[in-house]
């Protein structure tokens, strides 16, 4: 690993050395950024109380080569992302990855941007999802108008194995308007999913999505919202090429019954693509001081999932309702929507967060929020926010539907040029819809009919704190 850090080293220099013979302009950004996060009770349980705290850092740096006013080639690469101060290299995770590299091209027409690029972020924060994305970009822009067209490859499994066509693409419309006090926008994308079209059960995902979104801003007021729906097939069976084997399970032959379930045969169903999620959000600033209130809503899946409980397509209902989440970067809470926190994310109350695609993310949202920042100097800005959430639809019959109440205080310090101190306390008062079974291996004297090893969640409160103070240049 030290001699590919070395090497990188010596190709930036080469370059640098080698850059007014090539006419070559280069360009830097980047950021140096070290994260202290501490949390109380992750899993909610009171007889779990099992605190964490720990430190991480992430050097990124970006480097533009300027050919001509025309050509330009981007590239970022991360050192250390993410990696934990005090583990050892062998568990640690890749220490130096490069993110993104892209050609941009400039024409009279318009500028193609092609490479791995951002992807996922689109109108406001809210749905937004950052990632690298390898693409095609074209944008234009007539007058107060910006046309965008992106063909997207989220997949690719011929290069791999011996399969025709298997793969995932989107292909990506967008238009938007920006005026002086107004703008608005509309995002449509087309994916063809065919990464199991060679499977025995052959199918194919065909479906839409639409982003619409706008800002808008008079005097001190300012209102935005954005929407996203989903529709199409998540799942189209091939019902020809493989009709005799898309039967539950298989080949095996109708009725039968497997886990508890009987099933009455047949080709399998398709299953629908049928989800959507809002925001809308109000500000007014007066000053110092700032003041926002919104309201999030997001389908959920229900007790109706698209699967049965033996992972075959539902025979009374077959419809994916969710999306899974509200967008990883739409951290408006830090505990219950955040995924700066990785051990909040993926294992808060035991399933992860509203943003992390498993229990809570499934079961929807429904979330009122209301927050205020002050600004006492030009370099110091003090926030607090209030959030009441709820699930859509809850997952199991009898679950309670409430997240929780939490509470954020939130402080951005730029203690000098380029050098930014942030600080973060949150606070959930759980609501009863983390209420579960565990089990436990030292936990003896769960009262009948749970097992020995398996007791009711007595639920706890929870608080986070987080830290981070970086360089950027």
């Amino acid at each position: 690993m030290k001699r590919t850090i070395f090497a990188v080293v010596a190709i930036a220099i080469a370059m640098v050395m080698a850059a007014p013979a090539m006419a070559v302009d280069l360009g830097f950004k980047g950021e140096y950024r070290v994260r202290a996060f501490s949390d109380a009770v992750p899993s909610l349980d009171t007889l779990q109380k099992v605190s964490d705290s720990w430190m991480e850092h992430r050097f990124r740096l970006q480097t533009t080569f300027t050919v001509t006013d025309n050509l330009s080639i981007t590239t970022r690469f991360d050192a250390m992302d993410e990696e934990t101060w005090g583990r050892a290299d062998v568990t640690a995770p890749a220490r130096l990855t490069f993110d993104r590299v892209y050609m941009t091209i400039k024409t009279d027409y318009g500028m193609f941007d092609i490479g791995r690029q951002q992807g996922g972020v689109w109108g406001t924060s809210f749905a937004d999802s950052e990632w690298d994305a390898d693409r095609i970009k074209f944008t234009t822009k007539i007058d107060n108008f910006i046309i965008i067209g992106i063909y997207e490859k989220q997949d690719e499994v011929d290069a791999f194995i011996n399969a025709s066509d298997t793969d995932r693409e989107t292909y990506w419309l967008a238009g938007v308007y920006r005026g002086e006090t107004f703008t608005a926008g509309l995002l449509t994308g087309y994916t063809q999913d065919k990464r199991a079209s060679e499977n025995v059960n052959s199918f194919q995902g065909k479906f839409w999505r639409m982003f619409p979104y706008f800002k808008a801003s008079w005097e001190d007021f300012t209102l935005q919202g954005e929407a996203v729906f989903a529709f199409g097939k998540a799942a189209e069976w091939d019902q020809g090429q493989y009709q005799a084997a898309n039967t539950y399970p298989g080949t095996v032959a109708a009725p039968f019954v497997f886990g508890g379930v009987t099933y009455t045969g047949g080709p399998f169903k398709d299953i629908d693509f049928d989800a959507w999620m809002w925001n809308l959000e109000a500000g007014y600033g007066m000053g110092p001081l700032a003041f926002e209130m919104g309201y999030a809503w997001a389908q959920g899946q229900g007790t109706d999932g698209p699967f049965d409980a033996n992972g075959l397509p539902s025979q009374t209902n077959s419809k994916v309702k969710t999306l899974g989440t509200l967008g990883v970067d739409w951290d408006k809470l830090y505990i219950l929507t955040s995924t700066e926190n990785a051990l909040l994310t993926g294992g808060l109350g035991g399933s992860g967060n509203l943003n992390a695609g498993g229990t809570a993310s499934q079961a929807g949202a429904k979330i009122f929020y209301l927050g205020a920042t002050f600004k006492p100097m030009e370099n110091l800005s003090l926030g607090v926010m209030y959030g009441n959430a709820k699930a859509e639809s809850v997952t199991k019959a009898g679950q309670s539907d409430n997240y929780g109440n939490e509470y954020d205080f939130k402080l951005v310090w730029d203690i000098m040029d380029n050098l930014q101190y942030t600080f973060i306390a949150a606070y959930l008062d759980a609501g009863d819809f983390w209420q579960r079974e565990v089990y436990d291996a030292n936990y003896i004297g769960a009262p009948a009919p749970l097992p020995q090893n398996v007791h009711q969640v007595k639920l706890e409160n929870t608080y986070s704190l987080f830290h981070e103070l970086s360089i950027a240049f």
